[in-house]
């Protein structure tokens, strides 16, 4: 595995920064349960300062929670998906604001290197589809110029093969697959925000689907009976970030309107669970970090605050496996800050 380093003295292309943009210990069961129920009387929380736990320092962490195995070394900026029964992550850009080019799968226990890329790639969107894994787009260097190549890793192959490119370039996108298809939503492409959805039938080609009515980027999203959801992301500056949340209906073509989150964010995590809710974790607005968490009730209606996180971050990835959320990676301030931590929530 290499780390492809660059040089710390850079100049950004353009005013509004890009970047700012996803073992367990022993927790008593019923902490774990009640670790996601958030009343209606639960505090909403504020933009104020809050303290950060020091990482290296075994602080309490708040109810539910666990400190896992550490990345391998700090890294944001990642992307992520579950495949073949482990997490795996790609990417992304270090401490020493070093691009990646490192694939590793984690199990839960173990963090263990793949194959690596062809090259290396940050704000990049991975897939998993039956018998493989995919890279799609990002970008390869802080002049933050999205990409359109896509490259697959067949399970339990060696290295990774270039296939069909997408029809235009994307980066900090939501991409998913649903049914025999990955779909590429919203993010940035060249030249700006792009609303198409990208759609690749495994094997053949690229087509275009309805335009998101709320173009934004640095955006998270999972799919629910069917349907993905886009939610919040941003308008390239952290100050224009929203709380929207739009539903796209692969089978209609169509978008519709989604429940609003109680807070802008862009860069954050937001997966499913098993029980049928979904969470959204951190993200980053202008000037801050957010550790807050919000969940979406079974009914897909409405959002309410649940416990959290104990390290605040943005660009890192959030994903569900063995019974646990995963809050990977990331940054725990504005801008560059990556950290190697990796704490988990159980979820029913």
């Amino acid at each position: 595995m290499s780390r492809r380093s660059l040089a710390h003295a850079i100049c950004f292309p353009f005013a509004p920064c890009l970047l700012v943009f996803a073992s367990a210990c022993g927790v008593a069961a019923a902490a774990d349960a009640g670790a996601l129920d958030a009343g209606t009387d639960a505090p909403v929380p504020t933009d104020d300062a809050r303290a950060i736990p020091d990482a290296g320092v075994d602080a309490p962490l708040p109810a539910g929670w666990s400190r896992g195995p550490d990345l391998p070394h700090p890294v944001q900026e990642i992307a992520g998906t579950v495949h073949d029964g482990a997490i795996v992550i790609a990417g992304g850009i270090d401490d020493g604001v070093a691009i990646l080019d490192e694939v590793w799968r984690f199990d839960g226990t173990t963090w263990t290197p793949l194959p690596a890329m062809p090259a290396p790639r940050h704000h990049m969107m991975l897939v998993s589809t039956p018998g493989a894994l995919y890279a799609i787009g990002g970008m390869q260097s802080l002049a933050f110029d999205p990409l359109d190549t896509v490259w697959r890793l067949p399970d339990g192959a060696s290295a990774w093969e270039t296939a069909t490119p997408m029809p235009e370039p994307r980066a900090a996108a939501v991409a998913v697959y649903v049914g025999t298809e990955i779909l590429v939503l919203a993010g940035q492409g060249r030249g700006g925000l792009s609303p198409d959805v990208l759609r690749y039938d495994l094997g053949t080609t690229w087509t275009r689907g309805a335009a998101i009515a709320d173009t934004r980027e640095h955006v998270a999203g999972f799919v629910r009976a069917g349907e993905v959801w886009v939610v919040a992301g941003r308008d390239f500056e952290p100050g224009m970030s929203t709380t929207a949340v739009s539903i796209y209906d692969p089978a209609a073509n169509a978008w519709r309107e989604g429940p609003s989150l109680a807070e802008v964010r862009g860069g954050h995590g937001a997966s499913m669970l098993p029980d049928g809710r979904a969470m959204v974790t951190g993200g980053e607005i202008a000037g801050d970090v957010r550790d807050t968490i919000e969940i979406l009730d079974p009914s897909g209606a409405s959002w309410s605050f649940g416990v959290p996180l104990p390290t605040r971050r943005h660009g890192h990835v959030s994903l569900p496996l063995g019974g646990r959320l995963w809050v990977i990676g990331g940054a725990d301030r504005p801008l560059f800050g990556a950290v190697d931590v990796v704490e988990s929530l159980g979820v029913p």
